[in-house]
């Protein structure tokens, strides 16, 4: 594809995806009424996202997920929200029209912004199957491809599961898995998604609405939006501008962040969840608590793992809470985290229980906190109301008790602290000491005047969870994304609280914070730089997309490999079966040689080595080429315990499509 097409469709892709999720939100943002621009564009994403996303996830759920469907949705939210904010809004001095008008500067913005990233080459292609990112990705295209998470049964796939399970597939538990992350049904057939709705569903979005190179760069969106909202949160608190401006700058540079705008893993949509739980926080308008229970919904659809950061999050408002007099709008705060709670728990027994599957056995305990916590609420805010009074201010500091049980916890067990000073080792070297250090400055200066405490406490309390938690792979920088949703945020906080601390110091003093955050801003820049050019499988879209060029639709496709499988499965659309246990020697060729035959399918072998079949069974060996070989020199990166950089190595691969006949 030349340069001027590949910016045409950028721009098609960057218009289309912002004109979907950020119109329908600005069309509703006079029920937050914003101060700043930034402001009014930020609070508009977090309206759109919740508004879009979560119908689209129960259009996937039962199988009316298409671009008409979006698209109607969309008008119909746009249309509602200027009646209604028209109808609001007429009788004051604020007008809901002039609310949409003005937050156009920020959808070019958002435009143009997302354009430039979609243009950039070579910013990774994450469609190789296996690993989480990988799985996202083509269970969203899946999704765009079929109009449903559920999908239909699949005789020919249940044949080589039945008849060659041990070359065909891997058992996981009561999971049959025909590509690793993939369980399938082995008497139907029918592929069942393991993975959590919302990132899938805004990659199945994005390529639908957008191009599948919008899809294989979701990050890019949703690092974008998260930027933005943080934005918007430090100015809703009322940050100055230079805070305003380093805080974004801080949060933007940090390496964590940049290497995953290229990996697309949720955790990224979790950190925009996190910026927008912030932001609703400190709005005391009625419509900002319906917003704030649609968004943690959000973040539970995002990632299971995220109701249990919830329910740190409403224990540590209920306390700091007691001490405020407005106990309607604080209960009612309360009441919305407890109804996304409680939605999040259903979601997960009721609709998605395979998504919970390998994390079953927390379920109870998370049912038993989530209880608890809404026990406490009503118990606490209940007895408040009745003596109609609050407590006293110096009540919040008992919110520290939250981190502390965590630390008492670890007394506990047998062996504590097992994992959590190396993890601490390399959450330093991500972080980089320099903005740490002045980053926890800022939040002790701010701690008891600041209205974004609460928020800060919850994202320090999620961040030592992460810490303290025992990984079974520890693997960096891949494990570096288990605490990008909490981390970023309360780093670049806490330096845009420490310039805003500096403003109240003599004028010395003051220019050397403001030095003090450019240093070290200064000393992310190398690693920084490492994680922006170090990106994965680029061209192995393209590679991928040449070899099913060759393929038919009534083929029956082997492969070598579940990285080339899953893709050439879910996001082609081709019957695929993967034999890697077969080459590894896990299977028996007899029993796949006969499901094959028994498919009634012609044969195509996908190799990605180019060895002319010598890992094959020998009965395979009588294959002829179907397609020239397509070579793939790409980069990933090392993933180790003790590496603390973005070091890359080269990889290639040489694609070859054989037809094979059964022998009769």
């Amino acid at each position: 594809m030349n340069g001027f097409i590949s910016i045409l469709l950028a721009a098609k892709s960057a218009f289309v995806l912002c004109a979907l999720f950020y119109l329908p939100g600005l069309a509703w943002v006079w029920l937050l009424p914003a101060r700043t621009r930034i402001e009014l564009c930020g609070t508009a994403l977090v309206i759109g996202l919740s508004i879009i996303l979560i119908p689209a996830i129960v259009l996937a759920e039962i199988g009316h997920f298409t671009s008409t469907a979006l698209w109607l949705w969309a008008a119909f939210v746009i249309a509602g929200g200027l009646i209604a904010g028209q109808m609001a809004t007429r009788k004051t001095t604020r007008s809901c029209v002039a609310c949409f008008q003005n937050g156009f500067t920020g959808f070019y913005a958002l435009i143009l912004a997302l354009c430039v990233l979609y243009s950039l080459p070579n910013r990774g292609e994450w469609i190789a199957g296996g690993w989480d990112p990988g799985v996202n990705i083509n269970q969203g295209l899946l999704v765009a491809n079929t109009g449903s998470v559920a999908q239909a049964p699949d005789p020919i796939r249940a044949n080589g599961l039945q008849t060659a399970p041990d070359s065909f597939a891997r058992q996981l538990g009561s999971f049959t898995e025909i590509f690793p992350g993939v369980p399938t049904d082995p008497t139907s057939g029918a592929i069942t998604p393991y993975f959590y709705r919302a990132t899938p569903t805004l990659v199945a979005i994005s390529n639908l609405v957008g191009s599948r190179s919008a899809a294989l760069r979701v990050n890019h969106l949703t690092g974008l939006f998260a930027l933005t909202i943080f934005l918007a949160l430090l100015s809703t608190a009322r940050l100055p501008r230079l805070a305003i401006l380093a805080g974004g700058l801080a949060l933007a540079l940090q390496p964590i962040f940049i290497a995953h705008t290229a990996i697309p893993a949720s955790e990224m949509f979790g950190l925009a969840i996190v910026c927008a739980t912030g932001l609703l926080l400190l709005r005391e308008e009625r419509g900002a608590q319906p917003l704030l229970a649609l968004t943690l919904a959000l973040g539970a659809l995002n990632r299971a793992s995220f109701l249990f950061y919830q329910t740190f999050l409403l224990l540590i408002l209920v306390v700091w809470d007691a001490s405020d007099s407005n106990r309607r709008r604080v209960t009612s705060r309360h009441l919305a985290l407890a109804g996304a709670l409680f939605v999040g728990l259903a979601w997960y027994k009721w609709v998605s229980p395979t998504s919970v599957y390998k994390i079953r056995h927390l379920y109870p305990l998370l049912t038993k906190l989530a209880l608890g916590s809404l026990c406490l609420t009503l118990t606490i805010d209940g007895s408040l109301v009745a003596l109609r009074r609050a407590l006293p201010r110096w009540t919040r500091f008992l919110t520290l008790l939250a981190p502390l049980a965590l630390l008492a916890r670890e007394f506990t067990l047998q062996e504590p602290w097992a994992e959590f000073f190396g993890n601490c080792n390399a959450w330093f070297a991500y972080a980089t000491p320099a903005i740490a250090v002045l980053g926890a400055l800022g939040i002790l200066w701010q701690f008891r005047k600041s209205a974004l405490t609460p928020w800060l406490l919850w994202l320090f309390t999620a961040l030592l969870a992460v810490l303290l938690h025992r990984h079974a792979e520890n693997l960096y920088p891949w494990a570096s994304k288990r605490w990008l949703a909490y981390s970023p945020a309360l780093l670049a906080t806490g330096i845009a609280s420490f310039l805003h601390s500096a403003n109240t110091l003599p004028r010395l003093l003051k220019m050397s914070c403001i030095a003090a955050v450019s240093l070290g801003l200064c000393a992310t820049l190398p690693l920084a730089r490492e994680a922006w050019r170090n990106t994965e499988y680029n061209g192995l879209n393209q590679a991928l997309h040449t070899v099913a060029s060759f393929i038919e639709r009534e083929d029956l496709v082997v492969t070598d490999h579940f990285l080339w499988g899953t893709p050439l499965a879910l996001a082609y659309g081709h019957e695929v079966l993967d034999a890697e246990s077969l080459l590894a020697g896990r299977g028996d060729a007899e029993e796949a040689m006969r499901a094959l035959k028994n498919s009634g399918r012609r044969i195509v072998l996908v190799n990605s080595i180019d060895d002319d079949l010598v890992r094959w069974p020998d009965v395979f060996k009588s294959a002829v080429p179907l397609m020239a070989p397509v070579e793939l020199h790409t980069r990933t990166i090392i993933q180790h315990r003790s590496h603390r950089m973005f070091d890359m190595r080269d990889v290639s691969f040489t694609f070859q499509a054989d037809l094979w006949q059964p022998s009769q």
